[in-house]
């Protein structure tokens, strides 16, 4: 089989729509950065769409002279071992930096400080962003690693901005200690700006992220839009997705977000959703019943596994 000849709908690793949620978080982003901000936290809920929304706004920061900052991400894995050497041993794997292998939490500091010196000065307001995800993964011990990043960046004049991006619930006991007096510092630099990031909750928001669909095409940028490659034999070529957007927020709102109180509707069960809709209902039965339609949208909810991924939750 052809790899390059296969729908991007398919690859879920890479596959990301634009999103109202992304697009707010990107302008708040470059709000901060612009203003000067060392740092800010993004929390949002379990499976919101954070991580990858995250890796869309990555090369799209900005300083005021419309000059592009580069960004550099770091995830906290559960492995990682809770201290600071750990910290700026996985900033050099990240960074893709080689240490030696001998090499101490000082040499390790000394590769990341000189590396983000060199991103810096791409730019002439010498600035650099780090993105640190899963930070409900830290302790708070760990957070004087970057506090030191900081400290010697600022000593040559280098503006680093670090974002820490967590989910809201398992945050909250690092959050906890973060307000208590002795670690002022850590709050003063990073934790002052938040923005809560969050997944679908208006049936705006659905209309916006179904057009992506109509407007996006494959495999080049005459060829047809994913909305007419998987379901314009059935529905016909005048036929948009965003078209379903009240009936799709309609059986949301029914069967789930009412009966189960969802304050939104998490993006990765969102997507997986659209793509089980567009992909094997609306080709096999099209739009033209309308409960037919209400049924193919109740079962590709039903098979996003949306409902047992909040049991698990619970």
């Amino acid at each position: 089989m052809n790899t390059s000849l296969a729908h991007p709908i398919f690859n879920s690793a890479e596959f990301f729509v634009e999103t109202p949620m992304a697009i707010d978080l990107r302008n708040q982003l470059n709000a901060w950065v612009q203003s000067g901000a060392t740092g800010g936290a993004i929390f949002g809920a379990y499976r919101c769409g954070k991580s990858r929304a995250i890796e869309f706004v990555s090369d799209q920061i900005y300083n005021r002279l419309n000059q592009k900052i580069h960004t550099c991400r770091l995830t906290i894995h559960r492995r990682t071992a809770k201290t600071e050497t750990s910290i700026f041993r996985n900033l050099c794997l990240s960074l893709r930096l080689v240490p030696k292998s001998r090499s101490t939490t000082d040499d390790m500091s000394d590769l990341v400080f000189h590396h983000f010196c060199d991103l810096a000065l791409k730019n002439d307001t010498k600035q650099v962003v780090l993105f640190v995800d899963e930070v409900h993964r830290l302790t708070i011990d760990q957070l004087e690693a970057f506090c030191e990043i900081y400290d010697k960046l600022v000593e040559v004049k280098v503006n680093i901005s670090i974002f820490f991006i967590g989910n809201s619930n398992t945050s909250a006991n690092l959050i906890h200690l973060i307000e208590k007096e002795r670690n002022e510092l850590i709050r003063g630099r990073f934790f002052t700006r938040r923005f809560d990031f969050s997944g679908v909750r208006t049936a705006n928001q659905v209309r916006k992220i179904l057009s992506q669909y109509d407007k996006s095409h494959f495999p080049t940028p005459n060829g047809p839009s994913y909305t007419m490659h998987f379901a314009g034999e059935k529905c016909g070529k005048d036929f948009r997705l965003a078209d379903l957007t009240e009936v799709i927020w309609e059986v949301f709102s029914d069967n789930y977000r009412n009966n189960l109180k969802l304050r939104e509707w998490p993006m990765q069960y969102f997507i997986s959703t659209i793509q089980m809709l567009l992909v094997d209902y609306l080709p096999m039965y099209g739009v033209d019943n309308d409960e037919q339609l209400y049924n193919s949208i109740y079962q590709s909810v039903e098979a996003s596994e949306l409902v047992s991924s909040l049991a698990r939750i619970a």
